[in-house]
């Protein structure tokens, strides 16, 4: 499970918990609609989903892995003056 990925559907949206389970509630839609669900450190998913009933369960989904590897970082340190 991925604990907090993001799931949205246009302009709703939601996050999953700790356990990776989401509710996500639609106004009424009949047509075919896409949900994305994405977390940093994981590809990106849309599932299709036909027709919206009241409730549609997406079973178990599986985000695979995204290893990306970032450059150099140089951190520096500001100068701090103190007021006697």
């Amino acid at each position: 499970p991925v604990s907090y990925a993001n799931i949205t559907f246009k302009n709703f949206g939601t996050c999953s918990n700790e356990d990776g389970r989401f509710e996500l509630k639609l106004p009424d839609l009949s047509a075919p609609l896409s949900i994305k669900i994405s977390c940093i450190g994981y590809e990106r998913k849309i599932i299709d989903l036909a027709a919206v009933s009241v409730e549609i369960d997406v079973g178990s989904v599986v985000l695979e892995r995204k290893i990306t590897e970032l450059g150099e970082v140089t951190i520096k340190a500001k100068a701090t003056t103190v007021d006697a």
